[in-house]
């Protein structure tokens, strides 16, 4: 009973305030989910607010850990009610090895998940907490994505991977475009500091794409980087 219904256990048999107290949280809780998919459902734009908002990701890790907890203090609640001391020993074991399993299971599933949420907020304050949020611009997010490479020996970090995604601000659809990490030549914003410094484009010897992550400031610092060819031959 505990399984699928939480605090029905003890609306039977044990006390029925917290037996009410449990059901009315666990409906709650299933009405929001249900409420939550519809929505998600008619708006993309909802749903991806909901699992890129740190604030909702943090209410939610708290939620899931909050359930782990109560759940199985109603477990150990339910097998108090059950009164495993008056059965034959065999009965006793099996209802304390059920009840054992059912309670880590499901308390384990729900820490789990708070676990993911975790991971998930991480992510998000670690790919977007620095700079200054903007908001769309026509209607979409560009995101620069970056794939690092260094090692012993070599200059500076560079990106052999450079991918702008391209969001659709009302549905979440994305674009991936790729820009290849030997491109020459890339020109900057008028009026940046990059293009003050690169008018003609990024044109320093052996100036890669990939090397403008590295903040080369000045053109010798840049042609001193040791660089790896790529061929552009198909």
């Amino acid at each position: 009973m505990t399984v699928l219904i939480p605090g029905s256990a003890q609306l039977v048999a044990g006390n029925r305030r917290m037996g009410r107290l449990a059901m009315r949280i666990w409906m709650g809780l299933i009405a929001t989910g249900v409420l939550s998919v519809v929505v998600s459902y008619f708006s993309h734009g909802f749903a991806f607010w909901a699992i890129s908002n740190t604030i909702v990701l943090g209410v939610a890790r708290l939620v899931l850990m909050a359930l782990a907890i109560g759940w199985a203090l109603l477990f150990m609640d339910a097998r108090r009610l059950g009164q495993p001391l008056g059965l034959q020993r065999q009965h006793r074991l099996a209802v304390v090895g059920v009840n054992g399993v059912l309670c880590f299971s499901v308390a384990g599933a729900l820490l789990f998940g708070a676990h993911m949420v975790g991971v998930q907020r991480n992510f998000m304050i670690t790919m977007f907490g620095d700079g200054e949020v903007v908001g769309a611009h026509d209607g979409r997010f560009n995101v620069l994505l970056l794939g690092g490479d260094a090692g012993a020996g070599r200059w500076g970090l560079r990106p052999d991977s450079l991918t702008v995604a391209s969001i659709d601000a009302r549905t979440g659809k994305t674009v991936p475009v790729g820009l290849p990490r030997n491109m020459s030549n890339f020109p900057f914003a008028e009026g940046s500091v990059m293009d003050k410094q690169f008018p003609k484009g990024f044109d320093c010897d052996e100036c890669y794409l990939n090397g403008v992550s590295t903040g080369p400031v000045t053109t010798p610092s840049c042609s001193r980087a040791p660089r790896r060819r790529v061929s552009t031959r198909p």
